[in-house]
Formats: structure tokens, C-alpha cells, sequence
């Protein structure tokens, strides 16, 4: 399966010395260290809205489920969510973090790992079809089901969502 990273800031002050001597050039003599941070934030800011264009483009208003752990200080936790949109659960699994990854998996799934001060969340993200979002409804609106319960049958089943191909991951 292809790997293609959407977004990534775990190596931004690696960045440093290149983007210093770019503005240098640029400008034509020094810089600050501050004018340097302050371009690294505006390319980080690009690089955010970029990727979370590409993913709504990928996941083409499909519902979307999040599923994996979440760091906390009393340790890892699993979890699981659904969310109407995608921007919505990776702005909510990023929440307060310093750190984040996301990319595509071996597996068809968006992987998103944040870090922040407590711990690290490493989740997936999975497109919900029509179905899954009937069986959702079902199941735990109608029934009163658990809802992990019913996420987890969600996140399981692939007649109710969808892992993505190598030909849209790489179309977006």
C-alpha cells in the first residue's frame, strides 16, 4: 500500500538552519530568529489547511469513525467516536496537542498520532457509508445498544465502512 503523509510537525526546528539561510538569501542578509519561527509558523499553517482540504476531498462528506488509543496521565485508553465530518475528529484528537502525524496506512485508514503534555493518541480514521450510518442509527439510537459497542461492530465491518485505495489516496 502507498504511504503518503498529510501532515507532520515532529521535525519542524530540524527546518531551521535550511528556512534561515532561504530568508537570508531572500532578504538578503540576516534574519532574526524570530523572523525564522515566524516563516516556519506560516509554513506549518499552509501545511495544516492543505492537509485537512485533502482529507475532506478524500473523505467526500462521508461520515467518518475514529478509532485507537488515547494518551491520558493515567495512561493509555481506548476509544472510539463517530463524527460527521473528518476536519471535526482530527481537530478533536489534535485538541491541545504539540505533535501531530497524520498519514495513510497499510491497512486503507488515515492514521493520526498527536502528542501533547499527558500522552499520545494514536488513532485511525475510517470513511462511514450510507449503511454504517443506518446500522449507527439503529442499533444505538433505536436499540440503545452501548455505544462503544456498536462503534467497534462499525470499525470492524467493511460492508459498513470503507478502507481507501492506493488510486484515492494518491487522486487527492
Amino acid at each position: 500500500m502507498i504511504h503518503i503523509i498529510y501532515f507532520d510537525n515532529t521535525n519542524v526546528s530540524e527546518n531551521f538552519e535550511e528556512t534561515k539561510a532561504y530568508l537570508e538569501d531572500a532578504c538578503g542578509g540576516a534574519v532574526t530568529d524570530e523572523r525564522v519561527w515566524n516563516e516556519l509558523s506560516e509554513i506549518e499553517q499552509e501545511n495544516w489547511k492543505n492537509c485537512l482540504d485533502r482529507l475532506e476531498e478524500l473523505f467526500a462528506g462521508r461520515k467518518c469513525i475514529a478509532y485507537g488509543t488515547i494518551g491520558t496521565w493515567m495512561g493509555n485508553r481506548e476509544g472510539a467516536k463517530l463524527f460527521d465530518e473528518v476536519k471535526d475528529a482530527i481537530k478533536e484528537i489534535v485538541k491541545d496537542c504539540d505533535y501531530i502525524t497524520i498519514e495513510s496506512s497499510d491497512e486503507g485508514t488515515i492514521k493520526v498520532t498527536a502528542t501533547h503534555h499527558d500522552g499520545t493518541h494514536h488513532m485511525e480514521l475510517k470513511a462511514v457509508n450510507p449503511c454504517g450510518v443506518r446500522y449507527y442509527e439503529n442499533e444505538y439510537n433505536w436499540r440503545r445498544q452501548i455505544e462503544f459497542e456498536v462503534l467497534m461492530h462499525l470499525w470492524e465491518s467493511n460492508y459498513n465502512t470503507h478502507r481507501f485505495t492506493n488510486k484515492e489516496l494518491v487522486h487527492v
